[in-house]
């Protein structure tokens, strides 16, 4: 059976050619600088919310890999990422409502500088941070870079300002990346990695594992204060 379009009163305007929404509905959100809502950073989300028989949108938020916004000359790195994060979180909420629909924030996260050696970028298989020593090793000293990634209090002090932001603009609840488990239990060749010793073909592993991570797990990474954050978060989304 084909489904027909929903009918509107009064003028309407064409979105791409595909979907037809009321005047008051129009790309409100469309900056001219910067991903805005042109598909950059992943899919146009104004235009698939305002689908009619879409009920609900999401968005994610990774800085570490997209960009959100045109650079403030004038502040540092890490407050340019909070604040376009922050204006990244506000839109869609603001979005949301605008076409009377529920959106979420599926998926945020920091790489600190503790977890760059376990960064590996989406749609990558490579660590590009991972510190391999060379082999032969090398005579001459080792090359000082500036370090990946931000600290664990810039992390926390990050995801604080976002989940409350997202709280303010009505988000309907919000997913950090990646949570971490340990004490998993381990076998050769899984994704949980365990304590293996010894490079025999049957090497002895002790102990239990830890989940995969990518570069955004929080065990053993600042854990307790993190998961503070989240844990108050989550309650204040709840009440």
């Amino acid at each position: 059976m084909k489904a027909e379009k929903r009918s509107e009163s009064g003028p309407t305007i064409s979105i791409r050619g595909k979907w037809r929404a009321r005047a008051t509905a129009k790309r409100q959100f469309d900056q001219g600088v910067g991903p805005a809502f042109d598909g950059s950073s992943g899919v146009d989300t104004e235009d698939i919310i305002n689908i009619p028989q879409i009920g609900y949108g999401s968005f994610q938020l990774f800085p570490d890999q997209n960009n959100y916004g045109p650079d403030n000359p004038s502040l540092p790195a890490f407050n340019n990422t909070v604040q376009q994060g922050l204006s990244w979180i506000q839109s869609h909420g603001e979005l949301g409502q605008v076409f009377g629909k529920p959106i979420s924030l599926t998926g945020f996260g920091l790489v600190t500088q503790n977890n760059a050696p376990n960064f590996v970028p989406f749609n990558s298989t490579q660590a590009p941070f991972a510190s391999d020593p060379p082999d032969p090793p090398s005579p001459d000293p080792p090359t000082v870079t500036q370090p990946f990634g931000v600290t664990d209090s810039q992390r926390d002090d990050a995801y604080a300002q976002w989940l409350q932001a997202g709280l303010q603009a009505g988000v309907g609840g919000m997913l950090q990346y990646q949570w971490s488990q340990s004490n998993l239990t381990s076998e050769p060749g899984s994704a949980i990695q365990p304590s293996v010793t010894g490079n025999t073909p049957e090497p002895t592993v002790t102990g239990n594992g830890v989940s995969p991570n990518d570069g955004y797990g929080t065990q053993g990474q600042g854990q307790a204060a993190v998961e503070s954050i989240l844990s108050q978060g989550g309650q204040e989304f709840a009440l």
